[in-house]
């Protein structure tokens, strides 16, 4: 059986409670690693000064600011220190200040909810800053915000700067508008789910409208799928972004197919009308789009591709020619070499031998690899 002594502790700090005795240098080694460690300090068996019951405090919120938690003999420069290491450890100060509070919610916007309020004597100035530097932070400390308490535009303000923050916050936004919907979708366009639109369209024009949509889908192509009336340049705008976007298209031209496979070959799988030009600029993109054609033929040749097509227990393979080499595909793996098919044939799950019968479907696969003899 190990001991548990210093030279342990240095490698396996989570070992300190394990310790038969403990001394100060081995408590200062593991809180430096792990700050949460104080909790395991067996202080009534140490006997140490105040400057070393001190320092062990102070190293350990440094590391971890939730430390505070154990530390019942708070000073301000530690608590300072905690917060600075994690807003959150605010919940653990026993004496809050509005200094305290400021770095917090500038550390973590969601230590707002930790905020004493009553213990704290604030001008509105005060309140609202601290509410500016939360939401700048993390737009979800809105959730935190007594909205109702606040002068003037202070509101829209803070809804302002916790959608640029993060646009998902748009669902805590009561009252919205066109630049709020904007800026939310701006920065992520997926927000798009949270707009009310029947609060906006009886105030707004339908191309202010549109111009969401449009913002939304240039910065999340998927977020077409929120989009209620579509329009062509929205849809175009959205499979440039990502071609994959183009599942959520409701009525699908050439034009944005062509634009949905030049961005991503695969989207040909959620092409209705596979037209030629369609499929070959799919091809130009991503040959592993070949899965998608029904008339492989036409196109084999010309792309340098070789297809092998599943049934039974046989897996679909699709080799494409890089550089002079054949490179394949099956499945989900991407890029075999020839070398490594084989050796996969022989020796995955089970192996390979048919006077044994044991995977004899993979005579297929032989069989398809003397095409490349």
């Amino acid at each position: 059986m190990h001991k548990t002594d210093l030279e342990w502790i240095k490698k396996y700090p989570w070992d300190l409670s394990f310790a038969k005795i403990q001394n100060y240098e081995m408590c200062i080694v593991a809180v430096r690693q792990d700050g949460l460690l104080l909790e395991d300090v067996r202080w009534d068996e140490l006997n140490l000064t105040k400057e070393q019951i001190y320092n062990l405090y102070l190293l350990s919120v440094r590391e971890n600011g939730l430390a505070l938690k154990y530390i019942k003999e708070q000073t301000p420069r530690i608590c300072m220190e905690a917060v600075k290491q994690d807003g959150k450890a605010l919940k653990y100060v026993k004496n809050q200040t509005p200094e305290m509070c400021l770095i917090s919610v500038r550390q973590d916007g969601l230590a707002l909810e930790d905020v004493k309020w009553d213990e704290l004597s604030l001008t509105k100035e005060q309140i609202y800053n601290l509410y500016l530097d939360a939401v700048k932070e993390n737009g979800f400390a809105l959730r935190y915000v007594k909205l109702d308490e606040l002068e003037g535009n202070q509101t829209y303000e803070l809804c302002l700067e916790a959608v640029k923050q993060n646009g998902r916050v748009l669902m805590l936004v009561e009252e919205q508008s066109n630049e709020l919907c904007t800026e939310a979708v701006k920065q992520n366009g997926l927000a798009l789910e949270y707009v009310k639109w029947s609060e906006l369209e009886g105030k707004s024009l339908r191309e202010q409208l549109d111009e969401i949509c449009l913002e939304a889908v240039r910065e999340n192509g998927y977020s077409l799928k929120y989009v209620k009336k579509q329009s062509q340049k929205i849809c175009i705008e959205a499979v440039r972004q990502n071609g994959l976007a183009l599942m959520h298209v409701k009525e699908q031209s050439n034009e944005i197919c062509l634009e949905a496979v030049r961005q991503n070959g695969l989207a040909l799988g959620y092409v209705e009308n596979k037209i030629y030009e369609v499929c070959k600029e799919a091809l130009i993109q991503d040959k592993h789009a070949i899965k998608y054609i029904i008339d492989k033929e036409k196109y084999l040749k010309e792309f340098g591709i070789k297809y092998l097509e599943a049934h039974g227990k046989v897996r679909e393979v699709i080799a494409i020619k890089e550089d002079g080499e054949w490179l394949f595909a099956i499945g989900y793996q991407y890029k075999i070499t020839k070398d490594e098919f084989i050796e996969r044939i022989y020796n995955e799950n089970g192996g390979f031998n048919p006077e044994k019968g044991i995977n004899v479907h993979r005579q297929v696969y032989l069989d398809f690899l003397k095409e490349f003899e």
